[in-house]
């Protein structure tokens, strides 16, 4: 039988899965930026909060995270982070 989250009243209903997969993409994200722009005490706090929201999930949610993001090409180009197109366009980061 396959796992399911738990899913909890809070705002959503979803609470908990929202936040551990909010905290897995910024994570993801964070990490593909230089180190001397990486919030260090900042992502290990997030790490805690994604292991306590995400409980047996959470590896699977950076996993699934990081496959987006690679797909979707957000990288770092001349000190700005950026989103490439299918096309090869590159395109500024909004954030």
């Amino acid at each position: 039988m396959t796992e399911r989250f738990k899913v909890t009243n809070g705002i959503t209903g979803r609470d908990d899965l929202i936040l551990a997969k909010a905290l897995a993409y910024a994570l993801e994200a964070l990490n593909r930026v230089p180190d001397e722009w990486q919030p260090g005490s900042d992502m290990l706090d997030m790490e805690a909060l994604l292991a306590h929201h995400g409980g047996q999930f959470a590896a699977t949610w950076r996993t699934e995270a990081r496959a987006v993001l690679s797909r979707r090409q957000l990288t770092v180009e001349n000190g700005e982070l950026v989103v490439k197109a299918p096309d090869g366009a590159v395109i500024p980061f909004r954030g």
